[in-house]
């Protein structure tokens, strides 16, 4: 009986290790091809084998660039934005990626991409330069080190003439908080898309029976608000919530990455 347990064992690691080197060789076969095709300027090849490496490194970023880049030099501006957005939610700080997103939409039809408004641009700085442990990390030695700060001023008698001292920390930590409040909201509450086909309809309800409000082109990039069945509401700079087809965008992976 143990022989026969120790048979079933031995075989049942065998074939798992089996499996996985042939998903490792797979993958790397199709990796080599992609990187072969894509320095041939053969880009629909590349396309398409990157596309298969994807479906097993879905968190990579090297392979999310690499398809994103090969997209843009098939001149394919929308999926191109989509992907480069997604490698750089995963290496926030790849200059490579940036340079390529910066270049896709410059290209895209219609221009650049939405603002999201400029009185947000200082977190987008932060965006691109902290992934999520770093800013937790960040607000967690804020956080602690107001506390302490608060609690000997609250408990020292002596500390209370140093009223300057005392309304700047005060001040950090309200604007500590406030970040965490808008990270929060814009990063795991509302979530980002990327326009798909190459003229999407905009409508003020969710019918399409009405006459569109306006249009968006392929690569467009806007914030996600709420989701239905086969509609959802999205921002648009300087009009505000619309409507749009639910199977017309890309749905973003937003927001930091561990």
């Amino acid at each position: 009986m143990r022989c026969t347990v120790a048979i079933l064992r031995s075989i049942g690691i065998g074939l798992l290790t089996l499996l996985f080197t042939m998903a490792l060789w797979a993958s790397t076969t199709a990796s080599d091809y992609a990187e072969k095709a894509f320095f041939d300027n053969q880009f629909d090849q590349a396309i398409h084998a990157y596309s298969k490496v994807l479906k097993q490194h879905p968190k990579e970023p090297k392979v999310l660039y690499n398809l994103g880049t090969s997209y843009l030099k098939a001149k394919q501006y929308g999926p191109a934005i989509f992907y480069l957005k997604q490698a750089s939610l995963y290496s926030p700080r790849g200059s490579m990626i940036q340079e390529n997103l910066r270049i896709a939409r410059q290209n895209r039809p219609g221009g650049n991409t939405v603002s999201f408004g400029e009185l947000m641009a200082p977190f987008r700085y932060l965006e691109r330069i902290f992934s999520l442990r770093e800013y937790a990390s960040a607000v967690l030695i804020l956080g602690s080190t107001l506390g302490v700060w608060m609690s000997l001023m609250l408990w020292l008698p002596f500390l209370n003439r140093f009223k300057i001292l005392r309304r700047g920390l005060w001040g950090l930590l309200v604007t500590g908080l406030l970040c965490g409040v808008y990270f929060w909201q814009a990063y795991f509450y509302t979530g980002f898309i990327v326009i798909q086909p190459s003229v999407v309809p905009v409508h003020l309800y969710p019918n399409e029976a009405l006459s569109p409000v306006m249009y968006l082109q392929s690569g467009t990039e806007t914030r996600l608000l709420r989701e239905e069945k086969k509609w959802s509401l999205i921002a648009v700079d300087d009009i505000g919530a619309l409507w749009i087809p639910k199977d017309s965008y890309w749905k973003l992976n937003s927001g930091f990455h561990f």
